[in-house]
């Protein structure tokens, strides 16, 4: 037989992501989707209930939204 029992153990859940003070948070909703200055983006089934950062760029209309490290949109409200 070819399977082999993994060393590693696992790890029911992955700590909560530490975000910068700077940054803000938003919890995603069902739908997937976040709200930013009344704003409703989408960004993914995949996040809902999960917490993702939102960072200002360079411009005061654009912003990147982030969960954990992982860059998961851009965004440039009106």
């Amino acid at each position: 037989t070819k399977y082999k029992v993994s060393s590693r153990s696992f790890v029911e859940r992955i700590q909560q992501p530490q975000y910068n003070t700077s940054d803000t948070i938003r919890r995603v909703y069902d739908c997937g989707c976040i709200r930013i200055k009344g704003a409703k983006i989408k960004v993914g089934k995949a996040f809902t209930g999960e917490d993702v950062a939102i960072k200002q760029t360079g411009t005061e209309q654009e912003y990147e939204v982030y969960y954990y490290n992982q860059l998961i949109r851009k965004i440039s409200l009106p």
